[in-house]
């Protein structure tokens, strides 16, 4: 009795000051004494609560998700649908007289909003589930006052489908003469801004490009960054750290740094300017070499903050392997940074391929919606690959060698050549994490896939954002490009184009 005493005491003492002190506290407004179950005069302990009749306690909760009752509720993601929570007192009947504010949780994901307030013991809320479910697994949702629970039947949880834009910026981009790809896209202040990879002449380099709606698109007059002549620099990821505006990109098999002091004029790191490379974790290199590559950088927002410090940075990237014997491997990997420069790769990778095809995994682009990270990335189902017997006994085409018992071309520089044969094709999957490390892949991938007579075989992931730039509740843009082979890039395969996918 004596916590729920000093706790009377003080909440009366206050309410004399208030001048509105009340003797008679009501019924739900205290908890019983963790001690003794003791509670304020004239009341009793009923399922923890201090009440004056036992219909004013919560004993447990029903939730109920459909009305009809035939079978079990499928709705989208951040589709709102309405749950109807009811408080039953000790017996069992329903507790008319319970007014309590009641906590929301789902067991696969987040609920919004998180809580509920019951009046005359019921209420009906209108509420939003953020992560697909895998069947014939269901989400859950969970009404809780005071340890008392309740739980909703199970709930089907499906991605939404994206809409694919019609329009595609193409070169001439300003100055992106010969292509244009690979848009990463944020959403700063009011207008969006791009960072992309571009080509004019024999030089690859990265431009800006600002937009109003995020659709139409002003590229600047110069790139922000230039690779030497026929050096292709791709992939650009730009942050904002304590010490400034940093960029991550792909260059030859290893992730390079670049600094600037407002965001327009990129230099590269002198001294250390690689981020990452593939000596760094073991499933990066193979016995022929490896890359890393595809770099994306975001704030770890889900992390501890150090005493006085900044939130460390999170890099997700793809992982790839070369053997002596023409085997290897393409997978996702994680790293972090407490500065965005010195990286640490995790010592395995977070995402590989499986038996359901998904055998090369590129570009993973993240969001973190709500405490759910939902990953974007490009997968190959069918690769085409031409394999040869060796030197003496080639039957490789012209202007290709045999190397590692594979066709390669002789032009070092059209490293994606296997994405634009016929037979390829490398589409988009979408998966979802709870943690970042552990990933659950949709089984309804590819989200977006190859278009029946296209003549795209293969498509790269650039960028993912909410389409408002704020809140995934608003719906989710992703930027994308198509390999294709160019007179104007040397017929090398390279990602060329920007394309544009919505879904709510």
């Amino acid at each position: 009795m004596r916590r729920a005493a000093i706790a009377t005491f003080a909440l009366s003492v206050s309410l004399m000051f208030s001048g509105c002190y009340d003797p008679h506290p009501p019924g739900g407004a205290y908890l019983c004494s963790p001690d003794d179950h003791g509670c304020p005069t004239g009341q009793h302990c009923t399922c923890g609560l201090c009440v004056n009749q036992d219909s004013q306690a919560a004993c447990r909760f029903t939730i109920s998700d459909n009305p009809s009752g035939a079978q079990k509720l499928t709705v989208l993601e951040h589709q709102s649908f309405p749950i109807t929570i009811s408080a039953l007192d000790k017996n069992g009947a329903p507790a008319s007289g319970f007014g309590g504010t009641v906590q929301l949780s789902s067991s696969w994901g987040d609920v919004k909003p998180p809580t509920a307030t019951l009046k005359g013991g019921t209420a009906t809320v209108m509420v939003q589930l953020n992560r697909e479910t895998l069947s014939p697994a269901v989400a859950i949702v969970s009404a809780s006052f005071n340890g008392n629970l309740g739980k909703s039947p199970g709930i089907n949880v499906q991605a939404p489908t994206f809409a694919l834009d019609p329009t595609e910026i193409n070169a001439p981009f300003g100055w992106a003469t010969n292509l244009a790809a690979e848009a990463a896209v944020t959403k700063v202040g009011n207008d969006y801004q791009m960072y992309f990879v571009g080509q004019a002449g024999p030089a690859f380099g990265i431009g800006m490009a600002t937009s109003a709606d995020g659709r139409t698109f002003t590229p600047t007059a110069a790139p922000l960054l230039q690779g030497a002549p026929g050096q292709l620099i791709f992939s650009p990821s730009v942050y904002q750290t304590s010490s400034g505006t940093l960029m991550a990109f792909a260059v030859g098999s290893q992730v390079a740094l670049a600094s600037s002091t407002d965001g327009k004029t990129f230099t590269p790191l002198s001294g250390n300017m690689f981020g990452l490379t593939p000596n760094q974790c073991s499933y990066c290199k193979g016995t022929s070499g490896g890359e890393v590559t595809f770099p994306q950088v975001m704030p770890d927002v889900l992390a501890p903050i150090p005493d006085g410090g900044a939130p460390p940075w999170l890099m997700f990237f793809s992982a790839l392997t070369n053997n002596s014997d023409g085997s290897g491997s393409v997978s996702v990997g994680r790293a972090s940074s407490s500065d965005g420069k010195s990286w640490t790769p995790e010592p395995a990778p977070i995402l590989s391929g499986d038996l359901t095809g998904e055998v090369v995994l590129l570009s993973p682009r993240v969001l973190l919606d709500g405490s759910i990270y939902k990953m974007w990335y490009s997968f190959a189902r069918k690769l085409s690959v031409i394999l040869c017997l060796g030197t003496g006994q080639s039957t490789c085409p012209a202007n290709y060698s045999c190397v590692n018992l594979t066709c390669t071309p002789n032009d070092a520089e059209d490293v994606f050549h296997a994405f634009c044969e016929n037979s390829s094709q490398v589409e988009i999957g979408y998966a979802t994490s709870s943690d970042g490390f552990f990933w659950t892949k949709s089984i309804h991938n590819p989200v977006i896939s190859i278009p029946a007579g296209s003549a795209d075989h293969a498509y790269l992931v650039s960028s993912v954002l909410p389409t408002d730039g704020v809140d995934a509740a608003s719906g989710v843009t992703l930027y994308y490009s198509a390999f294709r082979r160019a007179v104007t890039t040397m017929d090398r395969c390279l990602p060329n184009g920007i394309k544009r996918a919505t879904r709510p």
